[in-house]
């Protein structure tokens, strides 16, 4: 009896310790459930694409709900639908199954996953409780069996259930993108393996595998698993799985080649094949394993004493050449084989353009791990230590929204240092910014959609999602078509010029840069203007030319100038000195002419004598498009002409001149006249922009450098087809049709505002006791326009929004001032200035 006591008080006293630990991750393991399902719910009524990726998917979905056959997403990516399909079709054509009856794409997208999650949680539970991997009791006894039995079950069920408390599982979980159901199909696949091996109902693995690889072909660590493990016990079965799941998967690859017209495989590799740096793949692995190494530990664990458990207990094992895997049951094998493979698909996070989601299929086979090592017969302790190591991986996270910013957390910061789940800045505190700012992007895309669809046409964008959710085609997708492009694998001469006529009506961008060609973007800020903003969105707008003036004017080289536009002053029908004058030729090449590169349009103003006063000299299409490239179009070249303000009135001539590489072809030939009179207008603020006479008078009816009126002009006034725009610091005007209004700059700039609280008690629709006096005292409603927030805590000021202003004062004391919104409007980089024209200053000549 004294022998068998201490080791019965040791299993008591160790079942107790599990049960602790046990308690301890079920109450980590409740919040993390609360936290999902928040951000679920967050998600699933959040109904615009979250993030880029999000964007493409949803637009090849709407393809395909309005008829494409599914092989034409995978045509042409410089002709319509301008498509980059990354993936293979299994998940673009399920959410448009799903949608059918739900009607909304993106929501049935993000179902899709949200399901195809609970079943990986399905196929984990299945495959650590595998017949074979029974529990072992702990204790003796039938009693201590049953005990043991829960213990162990309950221990499985919650590290399978800690799969969703991995931050990247949470966000994916519920997102429109592949990753989840191609592991979900994955790991289903293991489950037909596991059940049916040594028959040949084994086969039907074979189907959810290729549909797996169909979904996202990186997601390589079932398959390879699979072969592996089945290798080392029947290899002539892991030759037919081979066989049939290469079969199928070739056959719907073959299929989709052929009905692309060759270009199906263009997209699913060669838009992926994107280098590999070594410093993003650190950078990944450091930050994962800086808040989930003790799941790595938990899943060594698991794996190591596996191996021992399996280990032999005879002198004579069976011969290796019929069991290689060193045990009499096996099963340690393939979630070890799962693992490793996931941890190689983990590696391929240092390519370009790569996220978190490369290690899913890894921290899933951790899982699978560290459930097997909860009923180790031999190691009790082991399974102890992967439960606390388990609750370990639960307890920090990275925020994923900035306190500060209306981006992710790190963006703008330049870092993003992890947290802990439960605190003063934890899990909850990140899903409240998240609902904030999700209400703050619903309001923006919101007003983004009625600017798309008014558009009319394909829109220029770096963020797909801004076409997709408006229903609109986007000329191109931003990432994915500039791997192409590095590859050479794709032509932007056909985008360009489009870009160069104008034809493309709206440019909605989140950053000048972000994956443009040097190309494109030059064209966005020569030939077109921005145009205000949406939230973090500029939009830009084709600069209006003005009517055609047709011409036919011959240059040695096979340069030909068919046509030229002047748009007419906001001061018509004169121009004025300090005004910048819009001039655009239209150029084409002569047939069978072959024109080199580094052409410069010179634009020269003289007088009635034929003196050069001023020359304005721009390279030919901005050096961004040889004429080489025109593909036998007329294309348009703009050449703002800003006229110096100590110019004099009177008529003066516009004569044309193209230069090769410095010197002219031919001598300056006559173009039009140009009438500049006597000044109406006023230069205006730092920069001296020209205030045209019908927008100077509105001006000064608002207040002009009064505290409370517009202010200084940040911009020249700029024509556009709906008018000509010209921005103040507190105010925007539009001029059309010889009418001035003004631009709702409150309504329009409020929508960046994320989760601002109440300053008071105040009615959104009412002006603040605080503000009342001054709002009166400056036009009231007429003027200032209605209130259409309440009065907020805007950093350390008290803000009130109104249609057309933002009434500041200090959190302590009762000055009001008005915001500069037309800064925050136009936003102008570091206070810089508006971009067009990036050139126009006369270079040489004068009076």
């Amino acid at each position: 009896m004294s022998e068998t006591r201490p080791s019965a008080a040791w299993h008591r006293l160790l079942r107790l310790a599990h049960w602790a630990a046990l308690a301890v991750l079920a109450l980590i393991l409740g919040a993390q459930l609360v936290f999902f399902v928040a951000h679920a719910a967050h998600l699933l009524g959040y109904p615009y694409p979250l993030d880029y990726g999000e964007g493409p998917l949803l637009a090849q979905v709407h393809q395909l709900r309005a008829g494409t056959p599914i092989w034409r997403l995978y045509a042409n990516p410089d002709q319509p639908p301008y498509a980059v399909v990354n993936y293979p079709p299994v998940y673009p054509w399920l959410v448009a199954l799903v949608a059918l009856p739900i009607g909304d794409a993106l929501l049935a997208g993000r179902l899709v996953s949200l399901v195809a999650t609970l079943a990986v949680l399905a196929a984990l539970w299945l495959l650590v409780r595998a017949p074979e991997a029974g529990p072992g009791p702990i204790g003796r006894g039938p009693v201590a069996r049953v005990r043991g039995g829960l213990l162990v079950a309950a221990s499985q069920g919650l590290i399978v259930l800690a799969l969703l408390g991995i931050p990247i599982v949470r966000e994916w979980a519920v997102a429109m993108r592949v990753d989840m159901l191609g592991v979900c199909l994955g790991l289903s696949a293991l489950v037909i393996v596991r059940h049916h091996q040594g028959r040949r109902a084994l086969l039907w693995a074979a189907l959810p595998l290729a549909l797996s690889l169909l979904t996202k072909p990186s997601l390589v660590a079932a398959p390879a698993a699979a072969l592996v493990w089945l290798l080392f016990r029947d290899w002539r079965r892991a030759l037919q799985l081979g066989v049939l799941t290469g079969a199928i998967g070739g056959a719907v690859a073959g299929l989709m080649q052929l009905g692309s017209g060759g270009w199906f495989l263009l997209h699913v590799l060669s838009a992926n094949a994107n280098p590999w740096q070594r410093g993003l793949a650190y950078g990944f692995w450091h930050d994962q394993l800086a808040i989930l190494w003790p799941l790595v530990g938990a899943g060594m664990l698991g794996g190591l004493f596996g191996l021992l458990e399996r280990a032999p207990r005879t002198r004579n094992p069976e011969p290796a050449t019929r069991h290689l895997e060193l045990g009499t049951r096996p099963t340690i094998f393939l979630p070890i084989y799962y693992t490793l493979f996931g941890a190689v698909v983990a590696y391929g996070v240092g390519k370009v353009g790569a996220y978190a989601n490369y290690f899913l299929e890894l921290y899933a086979g951790l899982i699978w791990l560290a459930a097997i090592a909860t009923r180790l017969r031999g190691y009790r302790l082991v399974g102890l230590a992967v439960l606390v190591l388990v609750a370990g991986a639960q307890l920090r996270y990275y925020p994923t929204w900035s306190e500060t910013y209306l981006k992710l957390a790190g963006i703008i910061e330049g870092h993003n240092p992890p947290r802990l789940v439960l605190g003063r800045y934890g899990v909850w505190q990140d899903l409240q910014r998240e609902r904030a700012i999700l209400a703050a992007y619903a309001g923006i895309n919101a007003a983004l959609n009625d600017q798309v669809r008014a558009a009319g046409a394909p829109i220029f964008t770096d963020v797909p999602g801004v076409a997709a959710q408006a229903g609109q085609l986007a000329r191109l997708q931003a990432f994915e078509y500039r791997q192409l492009l590095d590859a050479g694998l794709a032509d932007q001469r056909g985008l360009l010029r489009d870009l160069a006529n104008g034809r493309v009506p709206l440019v909605v961008l989140d950053y000048l840069g972000n994956w443009l060609t040097p190309e494109m973007i030059t064209l966005v800020t020569h030939r077109y203007a921005q145009d205000g903003s949406r939230g973090t969105y500029d939009l830009y707008r084709p600069v209006e030319p003005g009517p055609v003036q047709p011409a036919d004017l011959a240059f040695p080289t096979g340069l030909r100038l068919v046509g030229w536009h002047l748009a007419p002053s906001p001061g018509q029908p004169a121009y004025h000195p300090g005004e910048t004058v819009v001039l655009t030729l239209d150029w084409r090449v002569d047939a069978g002419a072959a024109p080199p590169a580094g052409y410069d349009v010179a634009v020269q103003l003289t007088d009635s004598a034929g003196r050069v006063l001023l020359e304005f000299s721009r390279p030919l299409l901005y050096g961004a498009l040889a004429p080489r490239d025109w593909g036998g179009s007329v294309v348009q070249h703009m050449q703002p002409l800003s006229l110096p303000p100590e110019l004099l009135p009177m008529d003066y001539q516009l004569t044309l001149a193209l230069r090769l590489n410095g010197r002219d072809l031919a001598a300056p030939q006559p173009l039009t006249a140009l009438a500049v009179a006597e000044p109406a207008g006023r230069q205006l603020g730092e920069r001296g922009y020209y205030v045209p006479a019908p927008l100077l008078a509105a001006w000064r009816e608002l207040g002009g450098d009064e505290s409370a009126g517009p202010g200084d002009a940040l911009m020249p006034a700029v024509p556009f087809a709906d008018g000509t725009l010209q921005c103040f610091a507190r105010a925007c005007l539009r001029l059309s049709d010889g009418r001035w209004q003004r631009v709702p700059l409150g309504e329009l700039v409020h929508l960046a505002d994320a989760g601002l609280r109440p300053a008071g008690a105040g009615a959104p629709g009412t002006i603040g006791d605080g503000f009342r006096a001054f709002w009166e005292a400056h036009g009231g409603a007429q003027v200032l326009g209605p209130a259409v927030t309440a009065e907020l805590v805007r950093g350390d000021r008290i803000v009130q929004y109104t249609r057309y202003a933002r009434l500041e004062r200090p959190l302590e004391g009762s000055a009001v001032r008005l915001g500069r919104l037309g800064d925050e409007y136009l936003r102008l980089p570091g206070g810089g200035p508006y971009r067009w024209p990036e050139y126009g200053a006369p270079q040489s000549g004068g009076q």
